[in-house]
């Protein structure tokens, strides 16, 4: 796959301006370009799903997250599939980075730097500072760090949610870590079962009160992602990928699939997939 190198003067028209803003609308079907960056650049859905594809990962971003994306970072945008998606991006020089909180980035970069949704009314505020900041007139350096201290604060209370405050029994979070590997996820709320050493009982117990999910919703949530990609990324007959992906009933597959996504995993194959194949 080719990639287009995109550099911040294309953007500002000037060498000497270190950020810029723009908000993009994604009809349906409609992508972004494979790319990276001579820039820094966080991203902010605005309204409906998005689908951004980084690093070899996919990522399905609902209305209401933020990501941070790093100049290396290989990345294309699109909608979902179904329906349209609006995102608002800041883009800022290295320049601009190494004399604001680079050292919290830097540590942030072996992360996902994604947050799946923000509450409400912190979500309302950073809006009102996207559309002030997005008014020539008011394009102040003091402005865009104020929002990237709001991304700080609100990324590490991510994080610490994440954790539950850091009181997530270290057995389930390397439980949760190790099913991630194919060959614990293709066998499922079993090998969960004997990775965490406790019985179903108590593991389904501890799942529901620190992840608000049973074992098995998550497990599927896993396999859903994973013939997500697989859709998209290989040519894969769709009856291989239900195997693969660790499902064992074609029936069940369909239906959380079509649940998941709104659309048939043929249909959804069709719609997406040829963003990531230019």
């Amino acid at each position: 796959m080719s990639v287009k190198l995109l550099k911040l003067d294309t953007f500002t028209k000037s060498p000497k301006k270190e950020w810029y803003i723009s908000k993009s609308v994604f009809t349906f079907g409609e992508r972004t370009i494979l790319h990276n960056h001579d820039f820094y650049e966080i991203f902010f859905v605005q309204s409906g799903v998005c689908l951004h594809y980084k690093n070899n990962k996919l990522y399905s971003l609902p209305e209401k997250s933020v990501q941070f994306v790093f100049p290396e970072d290989i990345h294309c945008f699109s909608s979902d599939g179904r329906g349209g998606a609006v995102i608002v991006n800041i883009a800022f020089s290295k320049a601009f980075f190494q004399q604001f909180k680079s050292d919290f980035f830097n540590g942030i970069k072996d992360k996902e730097a994604f947050m799946p949704a923000i509450p409400n009314q912190n979500w309302s505020v950073i809006m009102d500072k996207l559309e002030w900041f997005s008014r020539s007139d008011a394009r102040h350096s003091d402005l865009l760090q104020s929002i990237l201290f709001d991304f700080i604060y609100l990324y590490e209370m991510y994080l610490a949610q994440q954790s539950d405050m850091g009181l997530v029994p270290s057995w389930l979070q390397n439980a949760r870590k190790q099913m991630k590997k194919d060959e614990n996820l293709s066998v499922g709320l079993k090998r969960l079962v004997e990775i965490s050493g406790r019985s179903q009982e108590y593991v389904t117990r501890q799942m529901k009160k620190y992840y608000n999910q049973t074992p098995t919703q998550w497990i599927n949530h896993m396999r859903l992602e994973k013939a997500k990609d697989l859709l998209l990324l290989t040519d894969m007959p769709v009856l291989e990928i239900i195997y693969e992906s660790g499902f064992q009933n074609e029936a069940y597959f369909y239906s959380l699939f079509k649940k998941e996504y709104s659309q048939s995993p043929k249909a959804f194959r069709e719609q997406n997939r040829r963003m990531f194949l230019k």
